[in-house]
């Protein structure tokens, strides 16, 4: 598809607005801040779609803990050379929600409507931080194995105890993630 959206040049135009959707990648992170720092007000919800956790660290500290809120996008896209964003694998999801047991607050239940209305997987997720912690053992499992092995998920799970190492590695992820008190238990 060619989708065509709004957009804006400085994030003062029109700002604060109601909700900040912030997909950066982690290294530009305090860029992103600053660029975004003039469309966050009184108001605004801020949805971070990065991996890992650390960011959320940051982001409390530069807007304060009650406008950001957890998420996370699981999607394949890669950039071609002019630019263009190609989605390179059937799924596409985008799951956010209050990181606290709070109910949602109404920026999120329209993103929800919209996400829903959009035909993209996700939406209002109650459990936010595990799906972070959960997302966050596959990815450094598969980060890890792929550096430290020198090849691809496949050729791992093809070579000689290439499984069990690969499952080691989920594991050693799975008791951090539960020694900071979000053990994905059974699912994991």
């Amino acid at each position: 598809i060619t989708q065509k959206v709004k957009t804006v040049l400085k994030a003062s135009d029109g700002g604060p607005y109601d909700l900040v959707l912030l997909t950066c990648k982690a290294y530009d992170l305090d860029s992103a801040i600053e660029a975004i720092a003039p469309a966050v007000g009184a108001n605004t919800t801020v949805v971070p779609l990065l991996n890992g956790l650390r960011h959320l660290d940051v982001l409390d500290a530069t807007f304060g803990k009650d406008k950001v809120v957890g998420g996370l996008a699981r999607v394949g896209v890669a950039m071609t050379a002019d630019g263009v964003i190609r989605h390179t694998s059937p799924f596409a999801a985008i799951s956010f929600g209050e990181r606290s047991a709070a109910p949602a607050r109404a920026a999120l239940t329209e993103l929800d409507a919209a996400i829903k209305k959009s035909g993209v997987d996700g939406g209002l997720n109650q459990n936010i931080i595990q799906d972070l912690w959960d997302k966050w053992i596959m990815l450094c499992s598969l980060a890890a194995t792929n550096c430290l092995m020198r090849g691809s998920s496949g050729d791992i799970l093809e070579a000689y105890e290439g499984q069990a190492i690969v499952m080691e590695t989920v594991d050693e992820g799975q008791k951090v993630a539960a020694a900071a008190g979000h053990d994905p238990g059974d699912k994991g």
